[in-house]
């Protein structure tokens, strides 16, 4: 069974992109896919502070955001989720660019799970859109829980 992916990229106040890959079964169609993008950039946009410019599948759909990005957001201030996969040991990794301070537990450097928009993120790539698909992993494997989520700056920004 193919893979596929959907490509979100997100800019920052100062113009620099970073992407987020969201990998799907190969059997949903590019219309659902567009939909699953869609759906994806807007719950995305709920835990970052820059703005989803577009989403790459095997074509580009440009994402009408309706925020700008703050002008202090980064790509180089991300979270990296891990998340646990169907039928292995092995994780897979998301990394999402210009994330909000505000969304992770005060002082520490773990995201809180228990805030309403990043739960909506999680539940997006646990659960993906009703009945039109849910992230998968590289080797095609369902994505099933997020096992931990925290602060990971990018190489060229320290803390």
């Amino acid at each position: 069974m193919a893979i596929q992916s959907i490509t979100l990229v997100v800019r920052d106040g100062e113009g620099s992109h970073s992407d987020v890959t969201l990998n799907f079964d190969g059997t949903i169609t590019v219309s659902n896919m567009t939909t699953i993008a869609l759906a994806a950039a807007g719950a995305l946009e709920d835990i970052i502070d820059g703005a989803v410019v577009k989403a790459v599948l095997n074509r580009v759909i440009y994402v009408a955001s309706i925020i700008a990005p703050d002008p202090t957001s980064d790509v180089e201030i991300k979270a990296k989720f891990i998340w646990d996969v169907v039928g292995t040991i092995k994780n897979t990794i998301t990394t999402i660019p210009t994330f909000l301070r505000a969304k992770l537990t005060p002082g520490t450097r773990k995201v809180n799970l228990a805030d309403a928009d990043v739960a909506t993120w999680v539940a997006f790539m646990t659960d993906g859109v009703a009945i039109l698909g849910e992230p998968h992993d590289t080797e095609d494997r369902d994505v099933v829980a997020v096992l931990s989520a925290e602060e990971d700056y990018g190489r060229k920004r320290r803390r």
